[in-house]
């Protein structure tokens, strides 16, 4: 088993931010434009913070 190691950050948005946010990664998933890097760590971001999750850990498969 490989020991990850993370960068934390203590992260606030407001909420007109978290909408703006939340609302353009939508567009560019219906526009199937989303399947990048940093729209996979945002939509799970965003997952996170939608469903009231105190800690979200981010990392690629072949890592756990």
């Amino acid at each position: 088993m490989n020991n990850i190691k993370y960068k934390s950050i203590n992260l606030k948005l407001s909420e007109k931010v978290f909408k703006d946010v939340k609302k353009s990664l939508l567009i560019r998933k219906i526009a199937d434009n989303s399947g990048g890097l940093h729209d996979q760590v945002l939509i799970k971001i965003i997952k996170f913070i939608t469903d009231n999750e105190n800690e979200v850990s981010i990392e690629y498969k072949e890592e756990r």
